[in-house]
């Protein structure tokens, strides 16, 4: 596996977390295997059986199909480098149901709050210039971002300070398969926050040239966003799960709403594949059915 995992990646661009992801998969369906099996005597059977294994220990569909993609590219690499005829994948077809869970969102009543303890805690601290002022306003400014572009947590972190472009009133993103792309700010607010905290990072003690940092000047991680999120969340009285993922399905969803085309929703998200936008589409249809069936005219018939 090490070997594959060093050769693999060294001609793929590829980002860390998907190492991390192929690693896990590929030690997973080794610990499934008999621990004699060597790479010349995998069948296909096994491949079935632990599928079915991962089915009955309550794997999501997706989860499934990424950890058989995993050990796909596994066999695929091997086959290539002539040390096995062919991959005990060719010719399986596994079936799995299609995911029925919709996206979590937010709605806009719920946006509106967390954007205003967010602002109102930045108030409270505003003219301190302490690094309690520094991190509301740091805060605030990364709410707006996400609302604003639906972006992942990921694309934000990895933010630098010049992929900031004032003139344009954007941001350069770098996404999966190192895919880059522009996200635009088209109201004011979200784009006076993240103004305001680019002229003031300097007051950070500043490591890196991220452009979220923390209170010692190192570049975020996605776990200090998904805190920043859920404490927010709390302050506003929100009840139900909120992690930064939530913020773009609810940027999706509300563009599709509106009227928003589907080729343009995909290009703001930075999907591979339109099929990953059209599950929003369900949500936006949930919305039509639940208006159509309060106010359709013949319903006080």
């Amino acid at each position: 596996m090490t070997q594959f995992l060093a050769g693999y990646f060294a001609t793929h661009e590829r980002s860390p977390k998907t190492l991390t992801a192929y690693t896990l998969d590929l030690r997973q369906f080794r610990s499934f295997l008999p621990r004699r099996a060597s790479l010349r005597s995998l069948r296909s059977e096994q491949i079935e059986e632990w599928s079915a294994r991962l089915k009955e220990d309550g794997y999501a569909t997706a989860s499934i199909r990424r950890k058989l993609a995993s050990v796909r590219s596994f066999f695929a690499y091997w086959v290539r480098k002539r040390v096995i005829p062919y991959s005990p994948m060719s010719g399986i077809k596994i079936e799995l149901a299609a995911s029925r869970t919709l996206p979590n969102f937010l709605t806009l009543d719920e946006v509106a709050a967390i954007l205003d303890v967010a602002h109102r805690a930045w108030l409270e601290r505003r003219g301190l210039g302490d690094r309690t002022e520094l991190l509301a306003l740091r805060n605030l400014a990364i709410i707006e971002v996400m609302f604003a572009t639906g972006l992942r947590v990921g694309e934000l972190v990895s933010i630098r300070l010049t992929d900031f472009r004032p003139l344009e009133r954007s941001l350069l993103i770098r996404g999966k398969g190192r895919r880059e792309r522009l996200a635009f700010f088209v109201e004011p607010n979200s784009f006076e926050r993240i103004q305001t905290w680019v002229a003031t990072r300097h007051q950070t003690p500043a490591q890196t040239d991220a452009l979220f940092v923390n209170a010692y000047g190192n570049a975020l991680s996605t776990q200090t966003v998904a805190n920043v999120i859920r404490t927010l969340c709390t302050h506003a009285g929100l009840t139900k799960r909120v992690t930064p993922h939530t913020f773009r399905h609810t940027v999706a969803t509300l563009l599709l709403r509106n009227g928003a085309d589907l080729r343009v929703v995909q290009e703001i998200l930075g999907h591979a594949s339109i099929t990953m936008t059209q599950r929003y589409t369900h949500v936006a249809k949930e919305h039509v059915r639940g208006a159509l069936e309060k106010h359709h005219p013949r319903r006080g018939m």
